[in-house]
């Protein structure tokens, strides 16, 4: 596996509360990682480090894998829940970081098989043949109101309500985890992504920059795009291949 990862403020933010991880196993075995904080003046940075850290330290510890040996699905759920009991126990333990939470979209992969897990807007596309396919479907407000009929696509795109999440990790006792599997052969390309890439840059650019640049250009290009087109939020991406 190759991964390629960019994480930049953007144009309006102070601070950068998005986070990305991604590690090798060294046996066919990967997983990637990204994350988008909220709440208060620190907590979604706080939110998203723990998140990150909590995942990586889960899914690297030996004992942990062993335990689970070949069931990866469990492994993933435990990793997610591990961090969301890490973050709404500190979240409750100081006042200043109450509500605080995070998005996460995480892909594992062995061999050819990838399992994605998500908890809020981050996202996951597979890109294959030249096209574009979102794998994770957003836990949002306008979600819902778009799968309701009350909204199309192109009316959530600046409906005041696209910022808010139905679904985060750490905001409460536990945190709802939606999967997808899919497959990545040579060619294939795995996406993932916080929303200040989603929001800023149409599916239909996404796709031309995948297929017009080099894929350890695309991350660059990608985050490039996202600030050209006016860098609003915090722009995360991370884009996985086969070699």
């Amino acid at each position: 596996m190759i991964f390629y990862g960019k994480s930049d403020v953007g144009k309006v933010r102070t601070s950068n509360q998005d986070g990305f991880l991604f590690h090798d196993y060294g046996d066919g075995r990967s997983f990637a990682v990204v994350c988008d904080g909220m709440g208060g003046h620190n907590g979604g940075n706080i939110a998203s480090e723990m998140a990150v850290e909590e995942i990586r330290a889960y899914l690297t510890d030996q004992t942990n894998l062993e335990t689970f040996g070949g069931d990866f699905r469990a492994l993933v759920l435990a990793a997610i829940r591990k961090a969301n009991d890490k973050i709404f126990v500190r979240a409750v333990k100081e006042p200043t970081l109450k509500g605080m939470g995070t998005t996460v979209v995480l892909s594992f992969f062995d061999g050819d098989h990838v399992l994605t897990a998500h908890v809020g807007d981050s996202r996951a596309y597979q890109f294959r043949d030249g096209e574009l396919r979102q794998l994770t479907t957003d836990h949002s407000l306008v979600q819902e109101m778009i799968s309701s009929g009350q909204i199309t696509d192109q009316e959530a795109q600046t409906s005041p309500y696209r910022h808010v999440i139905t679904r985060a990790v750490g905001t409460g006792p536990d945190a709802e985890i939606d999967f997808d599997s899919s497959e990545i052969t040579e060619g294939t390309l795995l996406i993932l992504c916080s929303d200040g890439l989603s929001n800023a840059v149409p599916v239909m650019d996404m796709e031309q920059i995948l297929k017009t640049n080099p894929v350890e250009k695309v991350c660059d290009v990608l985050v490039d795009t996202a600030n050209k087109n006016g860098g609003n939020d915090n722009i995360t991406v991370v884009v996985a291949g086969k070699e």
